[in-house]
């Protein structure tokens, strides 16, 4: 069930790369984007019944014990945060689809937002302190 804390990374960074790749056609990015929103947030919500259920999860980022490498720990609190994260993410994109004009989509906001959308995720899962 640890690897679910990285699915919760690879939403959004597969989204985002998604978004980047469709870079000309706004409808698409636009799709891809609620898309992933959806997909995230379903993924947060089953982290926190599971951290509900199970108690909390850790992961070691490639093996590599502490010091060394990122810990990746999902408690009741982180869990939370993240849940809340990803609803706010996805109630920000689908208000973005009336709201966003044309020029300011030309500049990559759907693959911006899934991009600090994966930072956000990624500062509430990380175990340490920087």
């Amino acid at each position: 069930m640890t690897n679910l804390l990285g699915i919760l990374f690879l939403v959004p960074l597969a989204t985002a790369s998604l978004c980047l790749l469709a870079f000309r056609s706004h409808a698409w990015q636009r799709v891809l984007s609620v898309l992933g929103a959806f997909t995230e947030l379903g993924f947060s919500l089953w982290l926190f019944w599971q951290v509900g259920e199970h108690g909390a999860f850790s992961l070691n980022v490639g093996n590599w014990p502490a010091p060394f490498g990122i810990v990746l720990v999902a408690d009741r609190l982180s869990a939370l945060m993240v849940l809340i994260t990803a609803l706010i993410s996805l109630l920000v994109q689908v208000y973005s689809l009336g709201s966003m004009d044309r020029p300011r989509e030309k500049f990559g906001y759907y693959p911006l937002i899934q991009i600090l959308t994966l930072g956000i995720v990624g500062a509430f899962l990380t175990g340490d302190v920087f």
